[in-house]
């Protein structure tokens, strides 16, 4: 089971859409709750569900449902009452869907497959499961004086990528994240793919069941944590003490030792 402390990122985003995907493919809506507009959906072919960023998208008919988790919105299989229930859909074969959303947050909104792609223009560019190489992320991150970290969290470049996937990443490339993104070198833009989708890969892996649980249930951390979360705790590799900072005011992680950067 997998455990998140911050808002949904792109492995949660993905997982989500492929519950969905699994749930919904092939069938109609018969009714919904909390879903303004929601006539227009109803016994309309669901063809599927996909990711962009960290929305989950679902073709119906001639029309886009765009779902956005936001900091603590998840989509589960309703099999009983669930508190912070904000909106269900219910399909043609019996099946309920909810979205749960502690902060009230999340959003749906529907639009006409005419407006699709200019509703994601501001969207940055995927990194997975496509590969990048070191030239595509060195041609847009490169030139940049800002932190490594800040850049790779900034969703008009890159889409899908999270605060905690972002300390991942750093760690498993040995860059500090505030490491300016101009001294990085080609041979270390060059495992930033890599590092993506080895973090996806796992996260992926550890995953089962119909549901996203969040740290702040309770359990312990994911094996794919090695630095995110472990303030103070040894590091996987060489044992110093994992520090803890902010940067652009979210939570970072970093081994002293491993990734060493004397801030110029």
């Amino acid at each position: 089971m997998m455990r998140r402390r911050d808002m949904p990122e792109l492995p949660e985003v993905e997982l989500m859409c492929r519950n969905l995907r699994r749930w919904t493919s092939g069938k109609t809506i018969v009714a919904t709750e909390g879903i303004e507009n929601a006539s227009q959906l109803l016994h309309k072919n669901i063809r599927t569900c996909f990711r962009r960023g960290k929305y989950c998208i679902l073709p119906i008919g001639e029309l886009f449902v765009i779902i956005h988790f936001r900091m603590t919105g998840k989509v589960v299989l309703l099999r009983e009452e669930r508190k912070f229930l904000r909106r269900k859909i219910i399909l043609c074969d019996g099946m309920e869907i909810g979205i749960i959303d502690q902060r009230r947050f999340s959003t749906l909104e529907i639009i006409v497959s005419a407006n699709y792609e200019s509703r994601f223009t501001s969207l940055g560019e995927e990194v997975w499961p496509i590969h990048r190489s070191a030239q595509w992320y060195q041609s847009r991150l490169g030139n940049r004086r800002s932190s490594l970290k800040a850049l790779l969290l900034r969703q008009d470049i890159i889409a899908g990528l999270g605060n905690i996937m972002c300390s991942e990443i750093c760690f498993r490339i040995r860059c500090n994240p505030q490491m300016k993104a101009s001294d990085l070198s080609l041979d270390q833009w060059g495992l930033l793919d890599g590092a993506i989708h080895e973090f996806v890969g796992q996260v992926l892996s550890e995953e089962e069941g119909d549901e996203i649980h969040y740290v702040s249930q309770g359990g312990s951390l994911p094996k794919s944590f090695l630095v995110y979360g472990r303030g103070g705790l040894p590091c996987v590799e060489c044992t110093a003490s994992i520090i803890h900072w902010q940067i652009s005011g979210r939570a970072t992680y970093a081994c002293p030792k491993c990734q060493a950067y004397e801030v110029s």
